[in-house]
């Protein structure tokens, strides 16, 4: 029944399938975005992926990568990009370093700006809808997506974009899957407010599949320690 759905969906798929998987690399940085306070739960979720990638392995390899760092090597213009438009780097005193998946989420940031305000730009100005003062702020943010030093940034992030699909690609060549976390903190309770911290970490792991547009596959891995609620992980292939 599933291969039905997806053969509706995707018309276009090879009759045969792929061969499985033989190597799993997990991205240690991604998982470095899975914040939270509780170490039990941080555990948890790195021995529940460790599971998902032995198993989607089935024998093969199971490594752990710096993903934002090797990005930044197989992609040099995503460096450049974060140089020139200063994406927040993480530095001490006296050496600047670059953060790979910051820079990438910045990416995406920016071509998202442009595009969401060439879509409900109109409706913003002409419908005048009752937002929360969050929302009302980022659509504000969205507005200035038309000025001069906007769209440049936009036009130089879809150049990066398209060096960077390339790259990760190769990355995922001889049956190589990608693990993140999903996530970036475990399930909030109901009620619950992601604040700008969460929203950010939760942006630059949305961005791995989001900018290189590979498929990203959501693995439960069961219930959280803490608040009860589900837990996963994700696998990112092409």
């Amino acid at each position: 029944q599933l291969l039905a759905v997806g053969a509706g969906l995707l018309p276009n798929l090879p009759s045969e399938p792929k061969p499985p998987p033989r190597r799993i690399i997990m991205a240690g940085d991604a998982f470095d975005r899975f914040a939270t306070n509780d170490a039990g739960v941080k555990e948890a979720l790195r021995v529940r992926a460790l599971s998902v990638a032995d198993v989607a392995a089935d024998g093969g390899a199971v490594e752990t990568i710096c993903l934002g760092q090797d990005l930044l090597t197989a992609a040099p213009s995503l460096a450049e990009f974060a140089s020139a438009y200063r994406t927040s780097p993480k530095c001490d005193n006296t050496v600047r370093q670059i953060d790979g998946l910051e820079a990438l989420g910045e990416t995406m940031r920016s071509e998202q700006r442009l595009e969401f305000w060439g879509v409900l730009g109109e409706w913003s100005e002409t419908c005048n809808p009752q937002l929360t003062a969050a929302v009302e702020a980022r659509i504000a943010w969205a507005r200035g997506s038309v000025d001069a030093d906007a769209v440049a940034k936009a036009n130089a992030a879809t150049v990066v974009r398209a060096e960077v699909q390339s790259a990760f690609k190769k990355m995922l060549q001889g049956g190589t899957l990608l693990c993140i976390p999903s996530t970036a903190d475990p399930p909030l309770l109901p009620g619950g407010a992601a604040d700008s911290d969460y929203r950010q970490r939760a942006f630059e792991l949305a961005s791995i599949a989001g900018t290189t547009g590979c498929p990203q596959l959501v693995v439960p891995v069961g219930l959280c320690p803490v608040t009860g609620l589900p837990l996963s992980v994700s696998l990112i292939g092409k």
